[in-house]
């Protein structure tokens, strides 16, 4: 048996993969959000915050027993010295960010009124709300940004103290716009934070194989890092890697109808502001993947 775990930060393809892996003989492969004691130990502390949302609570509480299942299994198949694979995928960080915010705005559309209300910004509909409130997220990104002097001092002591040097009308919305900010960095800050304490293996460890392709040599198997925006190549050229001559294409799976105000949210991230913040994206992290590049500073 070949066990795959497919070990990311959502959005980013992550279905299609397992249930592609899972059409293979002799495999079985599981998708995870949260691997090992100090990502269960912090998801766990999370679920005791009585501010966390309820649609966030409901998610996380849901993924945890599955996913220390995955890991216990894990365990148990390096131990028997079982082949295990783990393959992780990145994606273009602000275009992730907008994809969470379309792909969760039934949640965060509550935080945008009360923001706005608090901050005293008239709106007259749901999708004025999205509009407005979303302007002001991205102003207040650009802010701490600003403020920090750039993604990678963005710790999580330094997020703590940007209400010393930015406005928020009160702790509800400061901790609102904590937890948005946290979604904004994933993308950056995932690998540092998950990758390394999981699996033992920072960014700096993967050999680049292509632009779409990494990997890293464990004892117990490999890890794989593949780009989103070129899915299908780079998951036909790990495949390859293992020894699959023939891989398959992927499922077409998670395919959801269009989410409400996309084209509201579509229109502010399209905006000046929304360019400048996507500028402004540059990390470590970032560099390593190659989308740094791409983008021109001003």
């Amino acid at each position: 048996m070949h066990r795959f775990i497919v070990y990311q930060y959502g959005k980013v393809g992550s279905t299609a993969v397992v249930e592609t892996l899972n059409t293979l003989p002799e495999v079985e492969a599981h998708q995870v959000h949260f691997f090992g004691p100090t990502a269960f130990e912090i998801i766990f502390n999370k679920l005791l915050d009585p501010a966390l949302s309820d649609y966030f609570f409901e998610h996380s509480s849901g993924q945890l027993l599955g996913n220390m299942r995955v890991y216990r299994q894990f365990r148990q198949a390096r131990d028997k010295g079982e082949r295990v694979t783990v393959l992780s995928m990145f994606r273009e960080p602000f275009d992730w960010f907008r994809s969470c915010i379309a792909q969760e705005i039934d949640d965060h559309i509550n935080t945008f009124r009360y923001s706005l209300d608090r901050a005293g910004v008239v709106w007259d509909s749901d999708e004025q709300a999205v509009t407005l409130g979303l302007e002001l997220l991205l102003t207040r990104i650009l802010g701490a940004l600003e403020s920090a002097g750039g993604i990678d001092n963005l710790s999580m002591e330094v997020r703590r103290g940007l209400n010393q040097t930015m406005a928020f009308a009160d702790d509800r919305d400061f901790e609102q716009f904590l937890f948005l900010l946290g979604r904004f960095l994933a993308p950056h800050f995932w690998f540092a934070t998950n990758l390394r304490p999981a699996l033992e293996t920072d960014l700096q460890d993967m050999e680049r194989l292509s632009t779409d392709l990494f990997r890293a040599r464990k004892e117990w198997g490999n890890i794989y890092l593949l780009r989103y925006e070129q899915l299908q190549g780079a998951f036909e050229s790990a495949l390859r890697d293992l020894g699959y001559a023939d891989p398959p294409q992927l499922a077409h799976s998670n395919i959801s109808a269009e989410k409400p105000f996309s084209d509201a949210i579509n229109a502010v991230f399209a905006s000046p502001a929304a360019h400048k913040l996507k500028r402004l994206c540059q990390s470590e992290t970032d560099r390593f993947l190659g989308y740094g590049s791409l983008r021109t500073p001003g």
